[in-house]
């Protein structure tokens, strides 16, 4: 025969599901966020290499004019 819990074990459970549940969701934002860093870096990288190649053809046109 099951035991009836009590109003304190209820509400110890519902503390615990609630902190799973934040825990679960902060662990998915950071995951996000760092996501979105190494994303950045990407994009950052793929920037800087453009603006060089770019750097290089202008000093190219320059020197043949």
């Amino acid at each position: 025969m099951a035991k009836e819990k009590t109003p304190e074990q209820l509400e110890a459970e519902e503390a615990a599901k609630k902190a799973a549940k934040e825990a679960e969701a902060k662990k998915k934002r950071e995951a996000e966020e760092k996501a979105a860093r190494e994303l950045q870096a990407k994009v950052d990288a793929a920037m800087n290499e453009a603006t060089a190649g770019y750097n290089v053809i202008e000093g190219a046109v320059s020197a043949v004019k």
